[in-house]
């Protein structure tokens, strides 16, 4: 579900114009716009694979479930997995794209800034399914002056989910707005940043200050590493055009986001007008095809990490090697059965672990299928901590797996593998995936 400043529900991010609204939560509640006859018919439609008259020229596509989340609901109408909150319309920079020209100079929007009392009220009714909050769309989010209240409010009401957020990072200019970020509960943040020098970054990011946003970034950097356990995420993505995209200046970027110390650098293609994104890299490309592992839509979430604290080279690699102290599991039916196994880091990314469904936390994790081989969906899932708080390239640790044996005697098949919580599982990345035969038997 994604509001916009004005409390228009629309039903995704590539509607800035309103011309599919779903309801307005002025006068409506999250529940009543969500179970509302649109919301339910465009659900319908999603369920049987067509595609309703009312997306016609969003090119967003149908999918029931994004990545940002862990899987389907079981309730659909108990409310949205992922809510996409637009605090701000306006915005102190004048991209040249139109959506953005037609923000700026027209009024498509009732209220350009969401209040953080409708914010508050909106959150509280969203339902029990909610996983990401989004606080971005169109403008610059943090022009909104309660934009890290909006965040510390949602994190602290529901400590689970996975916060993040977009700027062109150019409002971070006091130290008070840099702490407030780094300090209010954000996960993941994006400054979007296309040049390496000034007379290019500005031909896009029109009225932006280089050396400004990069002195803002800096500083947000060195205060989170303050941190005793720190939280947030930075990403730099930098926006890929014919002015920008050679290999001097896309090679000075990347060394001032290792310098700088962020998380993740990321190129980003074609995404505003045709007319100048790059011809380089345009996919399908060679060029692009030599660099597909750090561009983001292309190579998952953490495309191009840079830091320990996700990674240590660039690309990134969520590699494992999993060792089972035991080839096969027998158990009486329910009996609570365990496998113990040594796990080496053989990648290049430092592994966060925990016993939490936070974003990036690593954890072993299992489907059990029924029969010997996995011709059918899984029966079973389940997670287990890995020992070691953090695990670096190179480093072993070890996990113990528990699990009910199913009830009824027969042979299973239990796959083993890592996951990066709401990222992927290891075997997405290449890395191998351990079988191990369960067998069930009477006593």
């Amino acid at each position: 579900m994604v509001v916009l400043s004005d409390r228009t529900v629309v039903c995704g991010c590539t509607d800035p114009d309103k011309r599919r609204p779903l309801g307005n939560l002025s006068n409506q509640s999250v529940q009543e716009v969500w179970n509302g006859p649109k919301l339910t018919n465009l659900r319908e439609a999603v369920a049987q694979g067509a595609l309703p008259r009312f997306c016609d020229g969003c090119f967003l596509g149908i999918a029931p479930t994004q990545s940002g989340c862990r899987g389907a609901v079981t309730d659909r109408s108990a409310g949205p997995q992922i809510l996409q909150v637009e605090p701000c319309i306006r915005c102190n920079l004048r991209c040249p794209t139109a959506h953005c020209e037609l923000n700026n100079t027209a009024k498509t929007r009732d209220d350009a800034l969401l209040s953080y009392e409708d914010f508050c009220r909106i959150f509280d009714g969203v339902g029990p399914n909610l996983e990401v909050l989004r606080l971005y769309n169109y403008g610059e989010s943090f022009l909104n002056p309660r934009a890290t209240d909006m965040i510390a409010y949602a994190h602290k009401k529901r400590p689970g989910i996975f916060i993040d957020s977009h700027t062109n990072g150019m409002v971070f200019a006091t130290a008070k707005r840099r702490r407030q970020l780094v300090e209010c509960g954000l996960d993941y943040v994006i400054f979007s940043i296309d040049g390496a020098y000034q007379e290019t970054y500005q031909m896009y990011r029109r009225g932006g200050n280089l050396s400004m946003v990069l002195e803002n970034l800096a500083e947000i950097v060195r205060l989170r590493d303050e941190q005793e356990d720190p939280r947030l995420r930075i990403c730099w993505r930098y926006i890929l055009f014919n002015w920008n995209d050679s290999d001097e200046e896309m090679a000075r970027a990347l060394q001032l986001a290792r310098e700088i110390g962020v998380d993740q650098f990321t190129w980003h293609v074609n995404s505003a007008d045709d007319a100048f994104s790059s011809n380089r890299f345009r996919p399908g490309t060679p060029d692009f095809e030599q660099m597909r592992d750090g561009v983001w839509g292309s190579a998952g979430g953490w495309a191009n990490a840079l830091t320990e604290k996700i990674d240590s080279r660039w690309p990134s690699r969520l590699l494992a090697e999993i060792v089972p102290k035991s080839d096969r599991i027998e158990g009486a039916p329910g009996e609570r059965v365990s496998l113990k196994a040594t796990i080496t880091n053989i990648g290049n990314t430092r592994w966060l672990t925990g016993d939490t469904d936070t974003r990036g936390t690593v954890r072993t994790g299992y489907y059990l299928f029924k029969g010997a081989n996995a011709d059918d969906p899984p029966i079973a899932e389940g997670r287990a901590k890995l020992d070691a708080r953090d695990v670096r390239p190179g480093e072993l640790t070890k996990a113990t797996l528990e699990l009910n044996a199913p009830r009824e005697p027969g042979d299973y098949l239990l796959w083993l593998d890592l996951v990066a919580e709401q990222i992927d599982w290891f075997a997405a990345f290449g890395s191998q995936v351990v079988r191990i035969p369960l067998v069930v038997k009477n006593s």
